[in-house]
């Protein structure tokens, strides 16, 4: 809803899409909290800069989905 209201690579979809993700990783749905939105970090970094803290926030947060979501799956 967000995206087709502001567009794909604005950075508060991109906000909104990784605090998705970590919610359903917490509430154990892996598979949708799996899924972080990569081109997302565009948004921020077209926005604000590669170095602004908006757009590390959201790298962060993509690393923190993807170590979490990796760390989720039985047997690793």
């Amino acid at each position: 809803m967000m995206s087709r209201q502001f567009g794909p690579d604005d950075p508060r979809v991109a906000m909104a899409l990784t605090n998705l993700g970590l919610a359903e990783l917490e509430a154990g749905d892996i598979a949708r909290g799996a899924r972080p939105p990569a081109a997302g970090v565009r948004g921020p970094a077209a926005a604000y800069g590669p170095d602004h803290c908006n757009t590390r926030l959201v790298v962060g947060r993509l690393e923190d989905l993807d170590r979490r979501s990796v760390a989720s799956v039985p047997g690793r």
